[in-house]
C-alpha cells in the first residue's frame, strides 16, 4: 500500500465515523465522500468520539478551532502528529524569510486562540531563533515595552491584531521597528502592508502559511510566491474540486480527516521557481461561500473589495452588513477602514461602480433603489465589528433576523 491507501484502510477499519462512510472500493480516494465543516461540528470531541481512532497512541493534544462562530470545534492530535505539523510550520518559516538569530514575537492570541498560539510556539522551538511568547492582549503597552527593551525584529499574529499594535506604537513609541511580519487568519491588503511599512519600517510582510486547527499544516510559501500562492506540504494531499480546496492530511491517524472541504476557493498555479521541488502549487482566491443573497440577487464580498480597490480606496478591512430596510425590504451597508477617507466625489461614485460590477443586481434591481438600500461608509481604523474569540474582522454580518 502507498501512503494514501494506508490512511484510507486505517480509517475504514479503526474509526467509527469513517467506517460508516467508507465506499466499497475504499482504497480509492476519489470514491470517498467529502467531509464538511458540519461533520466536524456534529462530531466535535465535546459531542462524540466517533472521529477518534480506536487504537490511537496514548498522549496528545486536544485543540480548539478559532473559527468565526461562538462555539469552537475540538480536534485531537497525538504527540507525533503535533511534532509533524509543527515541523512543517517551522520549515515554512525558514523557507519564507526567517533566519537564524531572529528575535520572534509570537503574537497569536493565547486566551481565545490558544491552539494557534501553542502550535506556533512549538514550531518556533525547532528553530535557531529567540522566542518572545507574548500573545496578543488589548493592553499593548506590555508588548511595546518588550519591543522597546529587546528589539525583536519579527512578529507573528492575526492581521488585525498586528495592525492594532502598529497603530498603538505610532501614537506611543514611533521609534519601534519590526523588520519581518508573518500574518495569519485574515488577508493583508496592500493598504495594510503600506501602513506596516510606514509605521514599523517592515522590510517584508509574508503569510504565516496555510493551515487550520481542524486539518493541520496544509501548505507553505517561498519568497517567490505571490500573495495567496502556496506549495502543498508533502504529507498533505490537496485537491481542487469545483474551485474549492479539499484537503487530506496523510500524517494523521489519531483523528483522520479525509477529503475535507476547507471552504476556500483555489486554483492550480504554475511554479515560477524551483523552491517547491515538484510540490503542487495553488493560489487561494477567497472563500467559496462569500456570496450573499440581497434583494433577490447574489452579491459577492470579493466583488465589494474589488470595487473599492478599483477606485484606489486603500482599505485595511471591509465589512458587509445586511439588515432590514425601508418598506420591509433589505439594506446593504458596506463599511471599510482606511487611513485616508475618500473624498466626496469618490464616495458618490461607489453606488455607480457597484451597479456596474454586480451584474446580477444590474439585471434585477432598478438603479434608483440603491439610493435608499445601499450605503458605503468610511470607518476609523480598528472600529469594524470583530469576532470576540479571534479578533478577526467579521466580513459579513446578516442582521435580517
Amino acid at each position: 500500500m502507498n501512503q494514501i491507501e494506508s490512511l484510507l484502510d486505517y480509517a475504514k477499519n479503526h474509526v467509527p465515523f469513517h467506517r460508516r462512510r467508507a465506499p466499497d472500493n475504499h482504497l480509492v480516494l476519489e470514491h470517498w465522500p467529502l467531509m464538511a465543516k458540519e461533520d466536524l461540528v456534529a462530531y466535535s470531541l465535546d459531542v462524540s468520539c466517533d472521529l477518534l481512532s480506536e487504537i490511537r497512541q496514548p498522549g496528545g493534544y486536544l485543540v480548539a478551532s478559532g473559527g468565526t462562530t461562538a462555539k469552537p470545534k475540538y480536534a485531537y492530535y497525538d504527540h507525533e502528529e503535533v511534532a509533524a505539523l509543527t515541523k512543517n510550520i517551522a520549515n515554512h518559516f525558514m523557507s519564507n524569510g526567517m533566519a537564524a538569530g531572529d528575535k520572534v514575537v509570537n503574537y497569536m492570541t493565547a486566551p481565545d486562540m490558544w491552539s494557534a498560539f501553542i502550535l506556533v510556539d512549538k514550531a518556533l522551538s525547532f528553530l535557531p531563533v529567540t522566542v518572545f511568547p507574548l500573545g496578543y492582549s488589548p493592553n499593548m503597552d506590555s508588548a511595546m515595552e518588550v519591543f522597546g527593551h529587546f528589539k525583536p525584529n519579527t512578529i507573528i499574529g492575526i492581521s488585525s491584531m498586528i495592525l492594532n499594535f502598529a497603530r498603538h506604537t505610532a501614537q506611543h513609541n514611533p521609534r519601534i521597528r519590526v523588520q519581518k511580519v508573518y500574518y495569519a487568519g485574515e488577508p493583508m491588503p496592500q493598504a495594510s502592508r503600506n501602513l506596516l511599512s510606514s509605521i514599523l519600517g517592515c522590510e517584508f510582510v509574508r503569510s504565516a502559511g496555510y493551515a487550520t486547527t481542524d486539518v493541520g499544516s496544509i501548505a507553505w510559501q517561498c519568497p517567490h510566491c505571490e500573495p495567496g500562492e502556496h506549495y502543498a506540504f508533502k504529507d498533505t494531499l490537496v485537491e481542487i474540486i469545483d474551485d474549492e480546496i479539499v484537503v487530506t492530511p496523510l500524517f494523521r491517524r489519531a483523528m483522520p480527516i479525509i477529503r475535507y472541504r476547507t471552504g476556500d476557493e483555489g486554483l492550480w498555479a504554475s511554479p515560477s521557481c524551483d523552491c517547491g521541488q515538484g510540490a503542487p502549487k495553488f493560489k487561494l482566491r477567497g472563500r467559496v461561500d462569500n456570496l450573499q443573497n440581497v434583494w433577490g440577487c447574489w452579491v459577492g464580498y470579493d466583488d465589494i473589495v474589488g470595487i473599492l480597490e478599483s477606485l484606489d480606496i486603500g482599505c485595511m478591512a471591509v465589512q458587509m452588513r445586511i439588515q432590514p430596510g425601508e418598506d420591509g425590504g433589505q439594506a446593504l451597508f458596506v463599511r471599510f477602514e482606511c487611513l485616508n477617507p475618500p473624498d466626496t466625489k469618490t464616495m458618490g461614485g461607489l453606488r455607480d461602480r457597484f451597479y456596474e460590477v454586480c451584474e446580477n443586481v444590474r439585471e434585477t434591481v432598478p438603479r434608483e433603489r440603491l439610493e435608499r438600500d445601499l450605503f458605503f461608509e468610511s470607518a476609523p481604523a480598528g472600529t469594524l465589528e470583530r469576532n470576540r474569540r479571534t479578533g478577526k474582522v467579521i466580513p459579513v454580518i446578516d442582521a435580517r433576523g
